[in-house]
Formats: C-alpha cells, structure tokens, sequence
C-alpha cells in the first residue's frame, strides 16, 4: 500500500476519537467549524512564516504580507486558538517522550 494512502487512513483514523469527543461534549456545527477554522489558520499561519523565511525579494515581501493577514484572521479565532496550541503541545511531548511512529516510511 503506498504510504499516502497509509496517511489518508491514518487521518480518517484519527478523526474518528475526535468526533467522538466532539459529539459527547455536545458541541454543536458551529463550534466544531470554528475549531477547525482556527486550526487551518495556525498550519497557513507557520506554512507562510516558513516561506518568508526561505523566499527572498518580492517572494518574501509576499510571503510577510500572507503571514500578517492570516495573523489576524488567527486572533480572530479567539478562545478557539487554544485547540491548534495543544494539538501541538501534544505532539511536541509525544516527540520528547520518544514514541515510535505508528507508521513506516519505505
């Protein structure tokens, strides 16, 4: 099996606890678009910060200007910002904890 199809699976895995969690919470559409939302805005928030720290000239003029723009449409999210923050604390401990991944690249 090639390994995108081994991620897309892995994804459709992952979403299955979440929207557990979700639906035992009680949350409605709404709440669970506006988590997504922010946790889009965080991924195109770094994705366009690494840019412009790659592009140079009119690239990285560019790239800061994305990243400005989709900084604020980030502090719009609100309180919703924390889900994007601990996805990634989670991940960040789960890598300095040394956990072998579930999945192997060959």
């Amino acid at each position: 099996m090639p390994l995108t199809d081994l991620l897309t699976l892995g994804v459709g895995e992952a979403a299955r606890p979440i929207t557990a969690v979700v639906v035992g919470v009680g949350a409605d559409l709404d709440t669970l678009m506006r988590a997504t939302s922010a946790c889009l805005a965080a991924v195109t928030a770094l994705g366009t910060a690494a840019g412009a720290r790659l592009l140079s000239g009119g690239g990285r003029r560019a790239a800061l200007a994305a990243t400005g723009f989709t900084l604020l449409v980030l502090a719009a999210c609100g309180p919703y910002l924390l889900i994007p923050v601990a996805i990634g604390a989670l991940a960040l401990l789960q890598k300095l904890r040394g956990r072998p991944r579930t999945w192997v690249a060959r």
